[in-house]
């Protein structure tokens, strides 16, 4: 499946607006993918919007897609399809027929209660479920929630430390198998 992959994108958009979703940052970092999973970031970036005006999008936009680079990739974010429609909203055009979104979130919901080794700290819903927020999933894998939570930075930071995490790895070999083969 990642077999062509050449980059891993992790990625969050943070926004404005409830319908126009306006763009007011971006933070991404970058992974290195190996046969046995995800490996430590070699960058991480901000990409700043200060909603006056597209140029600053635009700019913004522009860094972000020279960050990315021109090769295939694997785009993670914790609800994907929604920063995905915040890309495109904002005139992102740069996304590659070889690309590979992959949602977090979808992994996590996947994992089975011995992964979660403090289930008591996540949140629940108003169902009585385990709440898979980005929070609530970092602390049942770490024991401790992270600060700066809805900023994107910090969140990229978590979803980093989540999907290096060795469960996410092998919970995408149980949904996708051979995935890592190289």
């Amino acid at each position: 499946m990642f077999s062509k992959i050449k980059n891993v994108i992790v990625f969050d958009t943070e926004t404005v607006g409830i319908r126009d979703k306006q763009l007011l940052e971006i933070a991404a970092a970058s992974l290195s993918i190996t046969r046995n999973g995800f490996v430590e970031q070699q960058e991480k970036k901000r990409f700043e919007s200060i909603i006056k005006g597209n140029n600053n999008i635009s700019k913004s936009l522009l860094d972000f897609q020279s960050f990315v680079s021109n090769e295939p990739r694997l785009f993670i974010a914790h609800n994907i399809c929604f920063d995905i429609a915040v890309l495109k909203n904002n005139g992102f055009t740069g996304y590659l027929e070889e690309d590979i979104h992959l949602c977090s979130l979808k992994v996590i919901r996947q994992m089975n209660d011995e992964i979660f080794p403090y289930p008591y700290l996540m949140d629940k819903t108003s169902k009585g479920k385990l709440s898979k927020n980005l929070s609530s999933v970092y602390a049942g894998l770490f024991g401790n929630r992270f600060t700066n939570a809805h900023t994107a930075l910090a969140d990229v930071n978590a979803l980093c430390k989540i999907v290096l995490h060795p469960s996410f790895s092998q919970t995408i070999n149980k949904i996708y198998p051979h995935a890592f083969d190289r």
